[in-house]
């Protein structure tokens, strides 16, 4: 006899209005292993345009649990936690897809279908039918069997576009009343069993993180992880610009550390029980490493919001040295002031330097090593012959000649933002706005100060040059015409020639001339100082296009002398 466990599973085939029906009223849930939801609006459209012209989507595999003894999550944006009701079934595969589904019908995601034209739009012409149908015409949410009542997406059309369109939305209800979308249910299996189907399911499918995976892998052990590690999550995206709110990767890289005192994630809960961190699997061992690990990421949030004002992550060009800092606040109670000191100008020079560029798991262990909770800070400083310590390597970090080989990608972006935010700066045009500040338009821009078009005649000699010496087989010119075109883009795209502009500022300025616009800029107050405070050399001649390199240079020396005179 067969010792291999053998799933009860039930086919069904229920078609879409069943499925969102049961999301509206909270009969489909989430365990507490589900991730968040993470499609952007892209996928949103293509899954409403496929299952619009009858292409195939998958199924969906459900739980009916016997009973609900661990946290369940409703579906949507907020995924607030739910009282057990006995009634549910949870969701094992299919959550972006139910989601989807849902966040249009309820307007949370404004979809709509162009009449006109016969596709999904996020446009809002005159023919682009409303599909939010669980919302009335003022947007006040309506019950599912009221919209179902007034035939789904014929609620909000008008009689013009019934009597014209009328098969058109005949065939998007079909979407909601006719297509089937197939389901497996599991039944009689316990949260362990389940646990196991998701994980096999996340092979097939897109694919969940180490973090995500090792989420759901604490879940039986914890009930409530979820909510804790989200919550935080969301905190630093609303104090610091996080952007990731939907990535435990940054927590849990944090957690790992303090947990267990090394940085692999997949040993906060390792599933081979051969593994010496097996012992460390306890509600009560994970309570307490969460409470510090809480500890040492709102600490280093203040250090990062009240000493160095670096308040955006989309100025952070490595998250491993805040991960170290927050694991020694987190293992270290009560650092002294002098402590504090040193962590920060540890996190400015390893941010800046770039020092995770190569080796960066191997440095990162070592770190992580080197601040435990009986070690000193001296041995972050200077473990395994790595020595970061400011007094020997700011003279050799944070130098002109360094700086001027810096590109957009470089870290050295991050210490140009701290020195703009040091010094207030703001925008040129909107001088209200300081840089870093949350923007409702998008991101903050990387503006070339010298813009990129300036130099196509440069890049078409450089061409012309290269397509000659390839037609008369002459490699050795050919390759230093190369590494010429790769200089002048590195050049072109150099911390050097940054500046941080709102997208409309950015747009405003387009490709004209910096003798030009840079001129315009300075000939008022307001425009000169948010020049000065962005580092922006003043002197007029440096502004011309042949001074491109005297203005680079220039500029490097400003910021290196800003950056000792206000770090180091």
């Amino acid at each position: 006899m067969s010792n291999y466990l053998v799933l009860d599973v039930e086919a069904q085939n229920p078609v879409v209005k069943q499925h969102v029906k049961r999301v509206a009223n909270r009969t489909y849930r989430l365990p507490e292993f589900q991730r968040t939801f993470v499609w952007d609006n892209d996928r949103v459209l293509k899954l409403w345009d496929s299952l619009y012209r009858g292409f195939p989507i998958g199924q969906l595999m459900l739980w009916k649990p016997d009973s609900e003894d661990f946290p369940m999550r409703g579906l949507g944006r907020n995924q607030a936690e739910l009282q057990s009701n006995g009634q549910c079934e949870a969701i094992i595969d299919g959550q972006q897809r139910l989601t989807a589904l849902y966040l249009v019908l309820t307007g949370d995601i404004r979809l709509r279908f162009d009449l006109e034209r016969d596709r999904f739009t996020y446009s809002e012409g005159e023919n682009c039918l409303r599909l939010d149908v669980l919302r009335d015409l003022d947007g006040r949410p309506i019950e599912f069997d009221d919209a179902a009542g007034r035939q789904f997406f014929n609620r909000h059309a008008t009689e013009a576009q019934r009597s014209t369109f009328g098969l058109v939305i005949d065939h998007l209800n079909g979407i909601l009343t006719e297509r089937q979308l197939p389901s497996q249910l599991i039944k009689s299996a316990n949260y362990a069993t389940v646990l196991g189907v998701f994980k096999r399911l996340n092979q097939q499918g897109e694919p969940l993180n180490e973090a995500q995976l090792t989420l759901a892998g604490i879940s039986p052990h914890w009930p409530g992880v979820f909510r804790r590690t989200y919550s935080l999550l969301l905190r630093m995206n609303s104090e610091m610009g996080f952007d990731r709110a939907d990535d435990p990767t940054f927590v849990f890289q944090v957690w790992t550390a303090v947990h267990t005192q090394q940085h692999l994630i997949r040993h906060l809960a390792p599933e081979d029980e051969r593994s010496k961190y097996k012992r460390l699997v306890d509600q009560r061992l994970y309570e307490d490493s969460w409470s510090r690990t809480e500890r040492g990421i709102s600490s280093l949030i203040e250090i990062m919001q009240r000493d160095l004002d670096l308040t955006n992550f989309q100025f952070i060009k490595a998250y491993y040295p805040l991960q170290v800092v927050a694991h020694y606040l987190a293992s270290h109670d009560e650092p002294s002031d002098e402590e504090i000191k040193s962590l920060r100008r540890w996190l400015i020079l390893s941010l800046v330097s770039g020092r995770y560029h190569e080796s960066a798991l191997s440095k990162y262990g070592a770190d992580i090593k080197a601040t435990t909770e009986k070690k000193s800070l001296q041995d972050l400083f200077s473990h395994k012959g790595n020595v970061l310590d400011p007094a020997i390597v700011q003279t050799t970090l944070v130098d002109t000649d360094r700086l001027l080989s810096a590109t957009f990608r470089s870290a050295y972006v991050t210490l140009l933002y701290l020195i703009s935010r040091q010094l207030e700066a703001t925008d040129w045009m909107k001088t209200e706005i300081k840089v870093g500040e949350q923007l409702e338009d998008g991101p903050w821009h990387f503006h070339h100060i010298f813009p990129d078009e300036r130099f196509d005649g440069e890049r078409a000699r450089l061409r012309d040059e290269l397509e000659d010496a390839q037609s008369r087989g002459d490699h050795e010119v050919a390759r230093t015409l190369e590494q010429e075109r790769q200089r002048l883009e590195d050049r072109v795209a150099s911390v050097a020639n940054l500046a941080f502009l709102i997208p409309p500022t950015n747009q405003s300025i387009g490709n004209r001339a910096p003798i030009d616009y840079l001129a315009e800029l300075a000939s008022t107050p307001s425009g000169r100082k948010a020049l000065e405070s962005q580092l922006v050399p003043l002197d007029p001649d440096l502004w011309k296009q042949p001074a491109f390199e005297l203005f680079r240079r220039r500029r490097c020396e400003l910021i290196v002398a800003k950056a000792k005179e206000l770090f180091f």
